[in-house]
């Protein structure tokens, strides 16, 4: 665990959730974020540099501009962006807080270090995975972090960024999730008709769900290779960004035709209807 300055131990300000600006400026991100992860001393302009996505609502350059300005021995500042990261659960800023607030002589501040090094140990965080962060943390039982469960039925109209050549663009896409096992719908119209019946599979990290297939056979055109890949990004216990591509690759087709290799990509925004 980090040595921490005794200043800080009597510190802990509480501050309001940020809001993410409407954009954010990625030159300057890209260069704090940087500054974050390099061997330190940061250039001079860091905390200037920082501060513009800091105020934009950018929680990893808040997370940046306080350890900086911790470096710089500028206690009360750096705090209040340590707190502002944390407040949005972001995972480094939780594991440096509490770092410091486990030694506070304040016993409500040594609370909250524990809830803090706690959370950032169950999200999996690498640097609080050490045997220190975890008995301070008092040793937690994480089974109640595991990653929630996708089953249920899932539905997003298709809004198609590239259309299929030959057409074939369906209104909306299902995918169905029982124990493990994935089924996948398209409705055309009014009609709802299973795709590769029993041929796709999934892969779920944290809230990521990935649902694929891939699949030959022949036709008057000879041999077609088609793979789909449909992607779950879970915004909310039943709502998800949904990214949906099909691929086609037929060697005997002639490369003039546009048929012989081709991409259709749609996204959507996915409800889960039922569980």
């Amino acid at each position: 665990m980090m040595k921490v300055p005794r200043l800080l131990l009597a510190c802990g300000l509480a501050v309001p959730v940020p809001i993410l600006a409407a954009s954010i400026d990625l030159e300057a991100y890209g260069k704090c974020t940087s500054y974050a992860v390099a061997e330190p001393p940061a250039p001079p302009d860091a905390e200037a540099v920082c501060l513009i996505p800091a105020n934009q609502g950018m929680p990893s350059a808040q997370y940046a501009l306080g350890a900086i300005l911790l470096s710089r021995e500028k206690y009360p500042e750096a705090l209040q962006w340590l707190e502002k990261a944390a407040s949005v659960k972001l995972p480094p800023a939780a594991h440096l807080l509490g770092e410091i607030y486990v030694h506070s002589t304040d016993s409500t501040l040594q609370a909250r270090g524990r809830d803090l090094l706690r959370y950032a140990v169950c999200t999996g965080y690498p640097p609080a995975q050490s045997a220190d962060d975890k008995s301070a943390a008092g040793n937690p039982d994480c089974s109640a972090a595991a990653p929630q469960s996708f089953d249920g039925s899932w539905s997003s109209q298709l809004n198609w960024v590239q259309a299929p050549p030959a057409g074939g663009t369906a209104d909306q896409l299902r995918i169905t999730i029982a124990a493990g096992a994935p089924k996948v719908y398209i409705r055309s119209k009014s009609e709802w008709i299973e795709v590769k019946p029993g041929q796709f599979k999934l892969q779920q990290i944290d809230e990521t769900l990935v649902v694929s297939a891939i699949d030959s056979g022949w036709d008057l055109d000879g041999k077609w290779v088609e793979s789909w890949v449909i992607q779950l990004l879970r915004l909310s216990d039943d709502a998800a960004a949904m990214s949906f591509v099909r691929t086609v690759n037929n060697i005997f087709l002639p490369e003039a035709t546009g048929l012989r290799v081709f991409t259709a990509v749609a996204e959507g925004r996915a409800t889960r209807v039922a569980q």
